[in-house]
């Protein structure tokens, strides 16, 4: 989310390091197919800024601390 809340709660910090783990930038997808790095105005969830959304589930700050093991959990 790159909203005014995620914005002041570091997200670019957050969205800096989801490029890295993925090892793609913003617009791009993963070689497999299964992420896309893409920008949105709100999420809805600034209680828990910064937030990332994968698929349908939101992820907040306290749930954001290993990136590797929350992505593996998503790939098929």
């Amino acid at each position: 989310c790159d909203s005014v809340s995620c914005f002041v709660m570091q997200g670019e910090n957050l969205r800096d390091r989801v490029s890295q783990t993925l090892g793609i930038q913003l617009g791009e997808t993963t070689t497999d197919g299964q992420f896309t790095l893409l920008p949105i105005v709100c999420l809805g969830a600034c209680d828990r800024a910064p937030v990332i959304m994968i698929d349908d589930q939101l992820f907040g700050a306290g749930q954001l601390d290993d990136l590797d093991n929350l992505f593996a959990g998503f790939r098929s």
